[in-house]
């Protein structure tokens, strides 16, 4: 089955600790759906610095939380941004994101229950 996270980068940064696991699955999980629909609002307004920035933030919260492919599509996200060249995959690449965090969340939520 494939899945948008993993956990074993947290599980080493934290040492296994469950309540460190908790507080940092926790804050991704209360921080991404709305730094999405920030990007959402971001790529209507044309603002692709701000997209830019949230990308990047977002990108590395995707890395703490293992989640591979929701990085690199947070890596075209800002690349595109930066040299405001082929914003037209803008939409597509968001709505790849916003697929890869939904996954996530339920994974993540569903790890969290076990802890």
């Amino acid at each position: 089955m494939s899945t948008a996270s993993d956990l074993t980068f947290m599980r080493t940064f934290s040492g296994g600790d469950p309540e460190k696991i908790k507080k940092y699955v926790g804050m991704f999980l209360k921080m991404a759906p709305p730094s999405l629909n920030q990007m959402d609002e971001f790529s209507q307004k044309m603002d692709w610095k701000s997209l830019k920035t949230t990308s990047h933030s977002l990108k590395s919260q995707m890395k703490y939380m293992g989640m591979a492919l929701g990085a690199e599509i947070a890596q075209k996200l800002e690349n595109i941004c930066a040299e405001e060249s082929g914003t037209d995959e803008i939409p597509d690449l968001l709505s790849k994101l916003r697929s890869q965090v939904a996954l996530a969340v339920t994974e993540l939520e569903n790890e969290l229950s076990k802890l």
